[in-house]
């Protein structure tokens, strides 16, 4: 059969919108990947494992004869990659493409492109903290003075801002790989798949889980710069309850992993855009930002260990 190719562009995209962490029946790839024809699924396995999921945010929905794909372009060289995946399936299976670009976000006309968001510009911990001889001279009678002048700083602008894109762009990878390792953590334990293609799925969420750990931890590294140091001793890390069935403690840890994940990357977005401009400082510490990272690469570096212990179990 000739394919037919679908190839719709629409623009609707927010940013710093955070999408709900939906529920398994929600997820097309949990719903259809049982009549997915085996090609496609390892095409959808390949597109994970070549790490094409952190340029698209993309939906895959199987069908028996062949698969509709809704993205989010984000990096055309993924988008090239993918087009080329593709390409030697189209005259076997019907392939419908679903695509969008982001908007590009438009400042009013009183900010300036090196402008970084107003929140982290009044972080005088974080501007203390990279050298910034204003919020050094925070105790000087002539402060205000100082302060005002440092608004004509561009290398002080450009530095926060890149600082603010950079941990953005931390916070959504971040989460779009916890989100990914569910689904992936899915499709390793359900006995409809062929077992060939659970222990690829196994390999990629286990990739997945280390390149999660790795992000978390420069989150961490990034946000130590501009959350004060708390005074209290902080709190015991987060602890997830073991099912006695392997399996069962997988698929709950990836699921707990996605959800608090989804909360973490809300709350980074309203640290470097908060609703006034300031950050409350509850929001900081009950539990603080970086107690909340912790908790969560506990909880990756613990996938991790099952997921070996799981591997080790099935040969």
């Amino acid at each position: 059969m000739n394919p037919v190719v679908f190839l719709s562009v629409f623009c609707l995209f927010i940013l710093g919108t955070a999408t709900a962490v939906p529920d398994e029946g929600d997820v097309p790839e949990f719903t259809t990947c049982r009549i997915a024809p085996r090609p496609l699924l390892e095409l959808w396995l390949r597109f994970h494992e070549w790490g094409l999921c952190q340029g698209m945010d993309s939906t895959f929905e199987f069908n028996e004869s062949g698969m509709k794909v809704r993205s989010l372009v984000e990096d055309e060289k993924s988008f090239q990659k993918f087009q080329e995946m593709l390409e030697p399936l189209q005259n076997s299976f019907r392939i419908e493409l679903d695509v969008s670009r982001p908007n590009v976000e438009k400042r009013s006309n009183d900010e300036d492109e090196n402008d970084p968001p107003p929140g982290i510009w009044e972080n005088y911990e974080l501007r203390y903290n990279i050298g910034d001889p204003v919020a050094q001279a925070k105790d000087r009678p002539d402060f205000e003075q100082l302060r005002a002048a440092a608004f004509s700083d561009e290398v002080l602008k450009q530095r926060l801002r890149l600082y603010a894109e950079q941990t953005l762009d931390q916070r959504k990878k971040m989460e779009r790989y916890a989100s990914e390792i569910r689904v992936l953590v899915h499709i390793t334990l359900d006995p409809a798949i062929d077992p060939a293609l659970q222990a690829k799925a196994r390999s990629v969420s286990l990739a997945h889980a280390r390149e999660l750990g790795k992000l978390l931890m420069k989150l961490d590294t990034n946000l130590s710069l501009a959350i004060p140091k708390s005074k209290s001793k902080g709190r015991l890390p987060a602890t997830f309850k073991k099912a006695d069935d392997a399996s069962q403690t997988l698929l709950n840890s990836s699921d707990q992993i996605a959800i608090d994940a989804h909360a973490l990357a809300q709350r980074i977005y309203r640290f470097v855009h908060p609703e006034q401009f300031t950050v409350d400082l509850d929001e900081l510490r009950e539990p603080s930002l970086l107690e909340s990272i912790k908790d969560l690469f506990k909880m990756d570096s613990e996938l991790q260990k099952e997921m070996d212990r799981y591997a080790k179990g099935k040969k």
